[in-house]
């Protein structure tokens, strides 16, 4: 299975960088934009702990509410939709992951 990312090509969990990483920086520089995206996640409560950490370390990432029940609440703002995409994306393929649901997506032009 390919997952494309903004500078790297995943195939069973190998790392392969790919020269067209360029193209998506390219398009978001045409004009400025704004994405924000609010998503519910939810997870094995004894795995609170690294997916906490996982959300945390995506860029652009905030965690608004966690009930310490297994569900959880989160922002990604970013330039670029395919950049939340793709987090999104490298967040629900974390352990204790069940299930990631989009719910809103914001998108403004500068």
């Amino acid at each position: 299975m390919w997952r494309l990312y903004p500078t790297m090509s995943i195939q069973l969990n190998r790392i392969i960088p790919i020269s067209g990483a360029k193209l998506m920086n390219q398009a978001s520089a045409k004009t400025a934009e704004y994405h924000v995206a609010s998503f519910i996640m939810q997870i094995d409560v004894s795995q609170d702990a690294v997916v906490r950490q996982s959300i945390e370390a995506t860029p652009g990432a905030e965690i608004h509410a966690d009930n310490g029940k297994g569900k959880i609440v989160f922002t990604i703002e970013s330039d670029n939709q395919k950049h939340i995409g793709n987090y999104a994306d490298e967040l629900k393929y974390q352990p204790g992951v069940l299930t990631l649901a989009p719910v809103y997506h914001q998108y403004l032009e500068e």
